[in-house]
């Protein structure tokens, strides 16, 4: 029987949309401006859907966390591809392992910290975190006309 190695195959892999065609293998993993031991990838963004959703691999270290925090207008969609870690989403702990998903609702507080490997996940977000930056910018510029 062959390995699942879903991690190595979406990061290699290819992203088909109506309009484009994305080599994940083409884009950077970057690391995260405040987070130390957190890495993106931004397979999709808002420009490639007109916000409608977008899509990122998320690399944490061993050890390393995405901290309690909160989307107000946006369901987060994720799917665990490597490693094991610890979910909590409100009150609720939940060890995570590949091929575990998760759906977390708008203005539910939530964390993702890895354990003693690395832990690797998709993250989508619906609508994209991006347009509501925009639309939330747009409508304190009009607020101040």
């Amino acid at each position: 029987m062959k390995e699942l190695r879903m991690h190595t195959d979406i990061e290699n892999g290819s992203v088909i949309l109506p309009h484009a065609l994305i080599h994940a293998s083409a884009i950077p993993w970057v690391p995260h401006s405040r987070l130390a031991g957190v890495f993106l990838k931004d397979l999709v963004s808002s420009g490639e859907t007109r916000g409608s959703f977008s899509y990122h691999l998320v690399r944490v270290e061993r050890q390393a966390a995405v901290p309690d925090h909160v989307h107000a207008d946006q369901w987060e969609w994720n799917m665990i591809l490597e490693g094991s870690g610890v979910f909590l989403m409100g009150e609720d702990e939940i060890q995570v392992k590949p091929g575990q998903s998760y759906g977390i609702p708008p203005g539910v507080n939530h964390t993702i910290t890895a354990g003693d490997e690395t832990l690797t996940l998709c993250a989508f977000f619906f609508p994209d975190v991006a347009r509501n930056r925009y639309w939330g910018l747009l409508k304190e510029r009009r607020a101040r006309s």
